[in-house]
């Protein structure tokens, strides 16, 4: 992995890169920033589907758990020292092949949780688990609750208080449609209610609307495809799925990118883009970040210069075994400056694009 060293602003964050072939760090210091590489961690998995970052050790530093599959499907735990590098701690099986995860508080102990979706590669019958964290970096064994429910792979997972009564709910995407379960906030979900369309492989959710009630983006590369917006009652209950494009892409993000106080969108994969929020459910034409020739991708929105503005970070796929890895800064008003290299890093399988996380400075 090459260095590089370029000036962005007065605040950098520490950036973690989690790839097919273990994670790594790249902190940065203030002013001036040089971003630095920190030895990879090995996995033992043959395939990372998903990461999540956190702070599960409540040290103020941000851990990472990464999805993994091999001869035994695995959860790792890799936990922080304060100084950007990682070390596997924990390795916890799952009951199936988990491919989506999501940490938030979901018993009220102050301490992150995990949520893991998977499905069974044979029966297609989708499950989730739930590891309670123990506050420490370490999580209770997973609870695994299977579902008698036909789903297609990579489920994604959103979690946020659909029904405003305080505790967290969970929303996985399916190929029965999105799944919404309902908290009892102590770890444990009701039964799911299927919402249509919800079969690909991204969701999040946000006030798309304007009425206070969270809704659920959700759309990807298989299944019907396209962009589809399901606006929230407020009661956990969704209305019909709008589709705002038939486009297909991986991954979704949401922020208010003009600071025009609207939610907005941005699609990953494999070409970024930019839909604007007109603050109804609705959104303008899609704009591209990057250069599409390129394949500019990204996996996270977050203000890495400490600008007030969100900034776009990921990378370009520069062939079918190969990408980098960079960011494009926010300009305020929905666009990207132009791409701003960090790592010149090959990945050595399809599409196997760096999984960025976003970690606070350390005070």
């Amino acid at each position: 992995m090459k260095s590089s060293s370029l000036s962005i602003g007065p605040i950098a964050r520490l950036l973690i890169i989690v790839s097919l072939l273990g994670a790594f760090t790249v902190p940065g210091t203030l002013g001036q920033v040089t971003f630095k590489g920190l030895p990879m961690v090995p996995l033992p998995g043959n395939f990372s589907y998903a990461t999540v970052a956190g702070d599960f050790g409540r040290n103020g530093a941000r851990d990472v758990a990464v999805l993994s599959t091999n001869a035994v499907n695995s959860l790792y735990i890799l936990t922080n020292d304060g100084t950007g590098t990682l070390t596997l701690a924990h390795t916890y099986p799952t009951q199936q092949s988990g491919q989506g995860i999501a940490t938030a508080d979901l018993n009220g102990d102050g301490s992150l949780d995990l949520v893991v979706a998977s499905v069974d590669p044979i029966s297609q019958l989708w499950g989730y688990s739930v590891l309670l964290g123990n506050g420490d970096g370490s999580f209770q064994s997973p609870v695994f609750y299977p579902q008698n429910v036909f789903a297609l792979l990579n489920p994604a997972i959103a979690i946020a208080d659909f029904n405003h009564d305080g505790k967290p709910d969970l929303a996985i995407t399916t190929g029965s449609g999105v799944a919404v379960l309902l908290g009892n906030g102590d770890g444990t979900f009701g039964s799911p209610a299927y919402f249509s369309p919800g079969v690909g492989p991204s969701i999040v959710s946000a006030d798309f609307s304007g009425d206070g009630k969270l809704d659920i983006a959700t759309g990807g590369s298989f299944g019907s495809g396209g962009l589809a917006i399901l606006l929230g009652n407020g009661d956990g209950t969704f209305q019909p799925a709008v589709y705002s494009s038939t486009a297909l892409f991986n991954g979704l993000l949401a922020a208010d990118l003009n600071r025009d106080g609207k939610a907005d969108l941005v699609t990953g994969t494999p070409a970024a883009q930019v839909y604007l929020g007109n603050g109804d459910g609705t959104f303008k034409a899609p704009s591209p970040i990057g250069q599409p020739l390129e394949g500019p991708f990204v996996t996270v929105l977050a203000d890495i210069n400490g600008d007030g503005k969100p900034d776009a970070i990921g990378g370009r796929q520069m062939s079918s075994q190969a990408c980098d890895g960079g960011l494009f800064l926010g300009n305020g008003d929905g666009t990207f400056g132009s791409y701003i290299l960090v790592l010149e890093q090959v990945f050595s399988s399809v599409f196997a694009h760096p999984r960025w996380k976003l970690s606070r400075p350390q005070t």
